[in-house]
């Protein structure tokens, strides 16, 4: 469940991005005040999937980065992430198969093949395998890096580039989401930020991830900032902002709205042929 959306816009001077803040499990769920964009001097991760193990990625990756004596760039950041992403995906599928035998994963790497058989430690493999279909975590990472600003998504199947769309969404309404975001880049031939303001791609961004709210498993609340380029502040959007957008959304963007806006003239055009 939820949704984390995020635009590249001024150019590249400025990254623009939302999310829900609904956090839950296979039973329930609830919003919540959790925020779900994690900082790292010049870089922002947003997450979806479980929460532990959302958090327990985006603190690994915290500690790597600010630890990093210089500037983390574009291709170590993906490196990072994917290290981080793997070990604990490794820790979370084999922890029931390796702890009855006091191993965790890094000592059964290790170790392993020498303390079972050639059987057995194929059984093992195979079962931390299948234990790791179910792990559902999903970043969204954004942010600068030596040069142009850099957008990638990272799930189970590994990492993806979306510099060239310039947008990117995940979690169980990021379909939708980029459905809208698509629908609206139709108008930008090169990528979304080429030529687009902040300002328009605060109500593409917003629009996104209301328009998800549609999916089952977003949540109404939002959190909605902006970050630019060169400097680690960031900007966040009160709730009077967000209610703002909403109002514009629902009165003159919204896809249903958009479509009762032409119906006359769409009447107009087909003129008597339906009798």
């Amino acid at each position: 469940m939820t949704v984390c959306v995020a635009a590249i816009c001024d150019r590249g001077n400025r990254i623009v991005m939302a999310s829900d803040t609904r956090i839950g499990d296979d039973t329930m769920s609830a919003d919540t005040p959790v925020s779900k964009f994690v900082s790292y001097k010049n870089w922002t991760a947003m997450f979806a999937g479980k929460l532990g193990d959302c958090r327990a990625i985006t603190k690994s990756i915290k500690a790597t980065v600010e630890s990093s004596p210089s500037r983390v760039d574009e291709i170590s950041m993906m490196h990072i992430a994917q290290r981080a992403f793997t070990d604990r995906h490794a820790e979370r599928s084999s922890f029931p198969v390796l702890s009855p035998h006091h191993l965790d994963y890094a000592q059964f790497e290790k170790d392993g093949k020498k303390r079972f058989t050639t059987k057995e430690h194929a059984r093992l493999t195979s079962e931390i395998s299948k234990l790791g279909w179910g792990f559902d975590a999903q970043l969204l990472i954004c942010g600068w890096g030596q040069h142009e600003p850099t957008l990638f998504t990272l799930d189970s199947e590994g990492p993806t580039l979306r510099d060239a769309e310039g947008f990117a969404a995940i979690g169980s309404g990021g379909a939708a989401a980029n459905v809208m975001l698509m629908f609206w880049a139709k108008n930008h031939p090169n990528s979304l930020h080429v030529g687009m303001n902040v300002y328009a791609a605060l109500l593409y961004v917003a629009g996104a991830k209301f328009f998800a709210e549609r999916t089952d498993g977003v949540g109404i609340n939002s959190n909605i900032r902006i970050a630019t380029r060169g400097t680690e502040s960031i900007v966040w959007l009160s709730s009077d902002d967000i209610s703002k957008l909403r109002h514009k959304w629902n009165t003159t963007m919204a896809p249903a709205i958009a479509a009762n806006n032409i119906q006359d003239e769409v009447e107009g055009m087909l003129g008597n042929r339906l009798g």
